[in-house]
């Protein structure tokens, strides 16, 4: 898809000077104009006074509870009154959280891409999963090859209750490598990244359209009506270690997004 290519080579702009250093530097890059972007679809399409009147309501309302927490009665109205101004507050955000979705699912797919997987690194082993929509993978006619930087190390095995097909690969040398898979007489090629910084790495084809194509921007899906369902290289998930803690990317981007998003909110003049 062009927008896929083109958001593609965006991101590795921003990702290739920073590639042979540690994670974290793309992943803080990422994080930050992941925050930029939220607090600015705010400033333009928020109300900064209608946000500021609801939130000191809600402000209000919990004072009256803290005064009067001797009162029963007026505590059980108090929190009536706090549901009711949190949700009036809540409500003035709805817009623009609905627009700045649309960019930060985008930096999301992109993040996971980029930052979510290693690369097989030269040398490193790897299992390729040929998955069928039917369970029928014992009487298919399949032939495997490989370019010359990858290899397959073993013949495929065939398991019926998955309704797939597996082999072993390995990397040889860095570089751009490829499967090319030919079930029944029709070829499908799935791509391979080997090496050892951060790559724009796939790991999984599907078969599908828009939708599969927007989720997946690294290659095209696989043809709709196809036999293959997907076909799926076991690449090791990117850990983000501090100290002996090991976190995943998600939560990395999101609370990294959180922080810068609150440090530059007032810089920015945004309302929240």
């Amino acid at each position: 898809m062009v927008i896929n290519r083109l958001i593609n080579a965006l991101f590795g702009l921003m990702i290739r000077p920073v590639r042979d250093m540690t994670p974290w530097v793309a992943m803080a890059i990422v994080s930050v104009l992941a925050g930029i972007m939220v607090l600015l679809v705010f400033r333009m399409t928020a109300n900064p006074a209608a946000i500021r009147r609801r939130k000191d309501v809600a402000i209000a309302r919990l004072l009256e509870l803290v005064l009067f927490r001797d009162d029963i009665l007026v505590s059980l109205g108090a929190f009536g009154r706090i549901l009711i101004a949190q949700l009036a507050y809540l409500w003035r955000l709805v817009v623009p959280f609905c627009v700045s979705f649309v960019p930060v699912v985008i930096l999301l797919i992109q993040a996971e891409a980029w930052l979510g997987s290693y690369p097989l690194r030269p040398g490193e082993q790897a299992v390729a999963k040929v998955r069928f929509h039917d369970g029928d993978v014992m009487s298919r006619e399949i032939a495997i090859t490989a370019s010359d930087n990858l290899v397959v190390e073993t013949p495929a095995v065939r398991i019926p209750g998955k309704s797939e097909i597996n082999w072993r690969i390995r990397g040889l040398r860095e570089g751009r490598a490829w499967l090319d898979i030919a079930v029944d007489g029709v070829l499908f090629r799935k791509d391979v990244v080997i090496g050892s910084g951060i790559e724009l790495v796939s790991g999984r084809r599907d078969a599908g359209g828009f939708w599969t194509a927007i989720r997946n921007p690294a290659e095209p899906p696989l043809p709709e009506g196809a036999d293959v369902e997907s076909i799926e290289i076991a690449y090791a998930s990117r850990d983000y270690r501090v100290g002996h803690m090991r976190f995943n990317w998600l939560f990395v981007f999101i609370v990294l997004t959180m922080v810068v998003g609150f440090a530059l909110r007032k810089p920015l003049r945004v309302e929240l």
